[in-house]
């Protein structure tokens, strides 16, 4: 008789915690992703005998919340926990975990702009995956996937073509087309085409992005608005006025239905189509789009004003630490 698998010593109703707050938080949901996490990480330290599974779980649900920290800006808390988890990883002596904190090191790195303390962390992950699970992994491809990122933000177009390559070539084979991580590959590869203005080629990333994540998503997604915006901008490059309004339009509509009016990315929108609106001379809707746009910016401006002061009438009371939180006004969605 072959023998039974044996027990995880990591409960069920934990692991379905961790699950939900991955959901959550692959719908950009952190606060409550967050909250998930935090229970999860409770519950698992609650229990009175330990495991190696169990510190591996921990390690990873810490990770779990920097990435929540780092999908609101906010560097100092991310370095936090990571920092945890990192400890952890050491203790058990993983070198797949350690990466992987290695890995949120360099984005955090990123987010300050120290994109040499970034390529230095991430390269020192992608070593040391490459020396423990080959060339041909996910977590390899998700390596170079961020080495790509960096090397985009640092304006060094071919290297982060050439990243985003082999991060897409190996998903294409051990996940097949149709997986989100494809869409991002794909989406990515776009925006360093566009910045060297390879606009064709661009517009044909971009839409193999839509195509896979408005099957997996559906079309009410933030994933499939920023597609449809990206593709407004390639659209927009090549003089293709009305193709880019269209586009700009539905990525307006799938927004202000999941999220509202008063977000950054309505607010980029609007001046997208207004930066149309004026190549055409059509300086009527071009003034609305502005008039909208100063409206959002004004209303994001003044929600930023309360929450800084909440920050520091908590700060003040020893509640809190001081963070930063950081909004991007880019064009694109990189």
């Amino acid at each position: 008789m072959g023998s039974r698998p044996s027990k995880s010593s990591v409960p069920e109703a934990v692991k379905s915690l961790r699950q939900k707050g991955h959901n959550y938080f692959n719908a950009r949901n952190y606060n409550q992703a967050r909250k998930c996490y935090e229970q999860a990480l409770d519950k698992i330290e609650a229990i009175t005998y330990a495991s190696i599974e169990q510190d591996q779980f921990r390690c990873d649900v810490y990770v779990d919340i920097c990435d929540t920290y780092r999908g609101q800006g906010k560097n100092s808390k991310a370095d936090k926990f990571n920092q945890i988890a990192r400890k952890i990883a050491l203790e058990l002596d993983d070198g797949i975990r350690i990466a992987k904190c290695l890995d949120r090191q360099g984005a955090i790195k990123s987010l300050k702009n120290d994109f040499t303390g970034a390529l230095e962390y991430l390269k020192g992950s992608l070593e040391l995956k490459l020396k423990i699970l080959g060339d041909h992994n996910l977590d390899v491809a998700a390596s170079y996937y961020n080495l790509g990122n960096i090397y985009q933000r640092q304006k060094i177009y071919d290297k982060a073509v050439s990243m985003h390559q082999k991060a897409l070539d190996i998903r294409l084979t051990l996940r097949g087309r149709n997986h989100t991580d494809v869409a991002n590959s794909y989406d990515l590869i776009g925006n360093a085409y566009r910045r060297q203005n390879k606009h064709i080629d661009a517009l044909l990333m971009y839409q193999n992005a839509l195509t896979i994540r408005q099957e997996l998503l559906g079309e009410y997604h933030a994933d499939v608005a920023d597609s449809y915006n990206n593709m407004g901008n390639a659209y927009k490059n090549q003089s293709m006025y009305d193709n880019a309004l269209s586009t700009y339009q539905k990525a307006l509509e799938i927004y202000m239905k999941i999220s509202g009016e008063n977000i950054p990315e309505v607010a980029l929108l609007y001046r997208n189509m207004a930066n149309v609106y004026e190549k055409q001379d059509n300086t009527n809707d071009a003034a609305a789009m502005h008039k909208k746009l100063t409206a959002v910016k004004e209303k994001l401006k003044s929600e930023a004003e309360n929450r800084k002061n909440v920050r520091n009438s908590k700060k003040q009371g020893g509640l809190i630490e001081e963070e930063t939180e950081v909004m991007t006004d880019d064009e694109t969605f990189d």
